[in-house]
């Protein structure tokens, strides 16, 4: 069989080179397997981008008709870090399906560099949007993140793009095994970001939470309306649906304004409104 295989390179070397050239384009993958990962990654990634843009979308319409208070407008903000981390991750995925390889050259470093500024740029929205959360209800301030935002804006845009420029600048991108991004031992300019970020929201979010439940446990006495409600799962104080609240400023003014009413109304049957967001 070896004999057979070889006799057929020696009389045939245009088609033994391009078989070796396709086993080194498709890192020692087969065809079947190679296009099957890069087909499953790309429908993935188009969930993810389709996601990203009806999150985008809607807070855009929300903030034609209405005024939006910054703690509203940061998932918009995580989801275009995702979306920019999917559109040049997809085309990559997309240009390795057209080609039949992954793309070389300055259009690899090019990918590589769009995929991570959004990849590490998300991981610091969701730590903003932790800490800012924590500031509101545990200690019960507004963080002043200047106009618009803009201190925060410069952190979480700027110290991700610095650190690609960086990379850049050291030539570290470049062709991966299936895709273009950070080859070799390279990662670490990704997960020094990346890894920080997401272990602060962790601590932000579980201590937010607890303080949570400290505070509402004195509500479960004040009326089987209030129970009720939270059985349901609809009360804002229902340490459950605190990871994702549909208006987190309002999440934050309400609860507040139920832990002060409680301290001073022991005898109270029923929950107030609390405070418009606006004023957080």
């Amino acid at each position: 069989m070896a004999a057979a295989t070889i006799a057929s390179d020696l009389s045939d070397p245009a088609a033994a080179l391009n078989s070796a050239a396709s086993d080194s384009d498709h890192s020692g993958l087969g065809d079947a397997e190679w296009y099957t990962i890069h087909i499953v990654a790309l429908t993935t990634i188009l969930l993810t981008i389709a996601g990203s843009l009806y999150i985008i979308i809607l807070s855009l319409i929300k903030m034609r008709r209405e005024s939006m208070a910054f703690l509203q407008m940061l998932p918009m903000f995580i989801s275009i870090g995702d979306g920019i981390s999917g559109v040049f991750h997809g085309a990559d995925h997309a240009i390795s399906l057209s080609l039949g390889r992954v793309a070389d050259g300055p259009g690899c470093i090019v990918l590589g560099f769009g995929t991570f500024l959004g990849a590490n740029t998300a991981p610091f929205w969701v730590s903003a949007c932790a800490v800012y959360i924590h500031l509101l209800i545990v200690r019960d301030v507004r963080p002043n993140v200047g106009p618009g935002g803009l201190w925060l804006h410069l952190v979480c845009w700027g110290i991700p793009l610095i650190i690609n420029i960086v990379a850049l600048a050291l030539g570290k991108f470049g062709r991966e095994a299936l895709w273009c991004g950070l080859p070799g031992d390279n990662a670490y300019f990704s997960v020094g970001v990346v890894g920080p970020a997401l272990l602060l929201s962790i601590v932000m979010y579980v201590w937010t939470w607890r303080h949570i439940r400290r505070r509402a446990a004195p509500l479960s006495s004040h009326g089987s309306g209030s129970r009720g409600r939270s059985r349901a799962g609809s009360s804002p104080l229902n340490p459950l649906s605190m990871s994702a609240p549909a208006n987190p400023e309002a999440f934050a003014s309400t609860a507040d304004a139920d832990f002060r009413c409680a301290s001073a109304q022991p005898d109270s049957h029923s929950t107030p409104r609390g405070r418009p967001a606006a004023q957080i």
